[in-house]
């Protein structure tokens, strides 16, 4: 069978689509929090500040939608959600959570202005992802997604991390 077993196409295709439980033929995957935590954990060594970490989080599905043809059905079968009847949790809230988390993390840290808001933060940076994917999917077939993905995250990320950094005496009591 292309793309290995059905187990191991779940695992692959969890962080992106993750089926109710109990649906006929859900994914026996494990939960996308999971799997998003895992990711985390993976590059988290590689990078002293949070922000940075948050680049190569982002960084990493889009390598895999574009190299993996499991990934990118998901990404697929996310867009065309409204017309699959059987019941599927809602895509993105547990790489939102994850971000989230990590956003705290970087505030915690002193990483962002006070007053940042790290949920709303983490909707915009999740938004914006999908947002690339999806137009490097519509004018490339994804063939580009890394580079737009990277793009995004140095223009983007850049103009924002500009804003919502901590200055200097921003946390001085």
């Amino acid at each position: 069978m292309a793309g290995g077993d059905r187990s191991t196409r779940n695992r692959r295709a969890g962080i992106f689509l993750t089926a109710a439980s109990g649906a006929p033929g859900a994914p026996d995957a494990a939960p996308s929090y999971e799997q998003w935590s895992a990711l985390v954990a993976d590059v988290r060594p590689m990078h002293d500040h949070v922000l940075d970490l948050l680049g190569a989080v982002f960084t990493r599905p889009a390598v895999q939608i574009r190299e993996d043809p499991i990934i990118r059905a998901t990404v697929r079968l996310q867009t065309g959600r409204s017309q699959i009847a059987e019941p599927l949790h809602l895509p993105y809230v547990d790489w939102i959570e994850t971000s989230t988390g990590l956003l705290h993390t970087a505030a915690d840290g002193g990483e962002l202005r006070p007053g940042a808001d790290p949920a709303a933060l983490a909707r915009v940076c999740v938004a914006g992802f999908q947002g690339v994917q999806h137009v490097s999917g519509s004018l490339s077939g994804h063939a580009d997604g890394t580079e737009r993905v990277a793009e995004w995250w140095a223009e983007w990320w850049a103009v924002t991390r500009a804003g919502l950094a901590a200055g200097p005496g921003d946390h001085d009591s």
